[in-house]
């Protein structure tokens, strides 16, 4: 499995994966050091630099990368299943080209724009594309059906979920809130929160 992404949703991710599925080997694509370092602590066992999406990435899959005359590489073969855990358009699309054919593509970050897609690598491969949003009730094997919010809630000691969250601002300190959370991954936080107390 690949994760593109590994701000606050790309390791909630990472640690899902990990905890609640037998999700076997867990590729992330991490841009920051902190980000990198914490994918590693949550489960993922390897870890890619965003410049080696058409590189290392594809060759640890055991997949081959081809540059076409025009528009981005082509990866034969790939992960059955990658996360997209961005929201931005070229990390979708790089979603789709490093999924194996007849794998599955989940778009997991919320997108901030709008895209144009190419759908090649969709059509091509019979890769199905799936979004996750927000809660519902998860139904696992042999269990009473939860609340993804409570199965949440149970795992957050576990991977010491407080170790995540910081810096902390007062409201009056809005400004420096939102500058702190527009420039998080290159200042070493995960999840910038205000402090009511």
């Amino acid at each position: 499995m690949v994760v593109l992404g590994a701000g606050n949703i790309g390791l909630f991710t990472v640690a899902a994966l990990r905890r609640l599925t037998e999700a076997g080997r867990i590729l992330v694509v991490a841009k920051h050091e902190r980000q990198r370092g914490e994918a590693l602590r949550l489960g993922a066992d390897e870890v890619f630099h965003p410049g080696e999406v058409y590189g290392a990435l594809p060759e640890a899959l055991g997949a081959t990368v081809h540059k076409p005359e025009l528009g981005k590489p082509v990866v034969l073969g790939g992960a059955e299943r990658v996360f997209e855990c961005v929201g931005s358009p070229g990390t979708i699309e790089d979603a789709t080209r490093l999924c194996a054919p007849s794998g599955e593509v989940m778009l997991v970050g919320m997108p901030g724009a709008r895209s144009s897609l190419d759908l090649t690598p969709l059509w091509h491969g019979e890769v199905r594309l799936t979004g996750a949003y927000a809660y519902g009730i998860e139904e696992r094997l042999g269990e009473e059906p939860i609340k993804s919010f409570e199965l949440a809630l149970r795992m957050a000691p576990e991977i010491k979920l407080d170790s995540l969250v910081g810096p902390r601002f007062r409201l009056r300190e809005y400004r420096e809130a939102i500058a702190a959370a527009r420039a998080s991954g290159r200042r070493g936080h995960v999840k910038v929160v205000f402090d009511h107390r």
